[in-house]
């Protein structure tokens, strides 16, 4: 990994830190998503799973760190490895392929943090 490399992966870093907090006061927006599968698509796995890495934490050191944290790290770094493999796998790829790509990762992220939650509270989900 190359410089050039290693400082697009910060700056990408900074923007999903500040894209999260700045977005942190309304529910289920989160541009560290789509930030990490554009940056799987470009630059590829290895280069995702360590902005994730570095999002997380970095995050999560603003807004609370927790046992969500390992979760978090965990279902955006799946999200940047199939999206590296993606990149891998086709260079063109259609904007409405992607769209769906990307709802279909933002369902598996918040399918992911449901599930920890399910895990740490013991109870279901149920409305009152």
């Amino acid at each position: 990994m190359n410089t050039y490399k290693l400082t697009l992966i910060a700056l990408l870093a900074a923007l999903a830190v500040a894209g999260r907090f700045i977005f942190s006061f309304l529910p289920n927006i989160q541009p560290v998503t789509s930030i990490i599968i554009v940056c799987g698509l470009i630059l590829g796995p290895t280069a995702a799973i360590l902005l994730t890495l570095l999002t997380a934490f970095l995050s999560n050191m603003l807004l609370g760190m927790g046992i969500w944290t390992i979760w978090q790290i965990v279902s955006w770094s799946v999200i940047g490895l199939m999206s590296g493999l993606l990149g891998r796998l086709k260079t063109n790829i259609p904007m409405p392929i992607l769209l769906l790509y990307a709802i279909f990762c933002g369902y598996f992220y918040g399918f992911v943090i449901s599930l920890t939650t399910y895990q740490i509270t013991g109870k279901f989900f149920r409305t009152i």
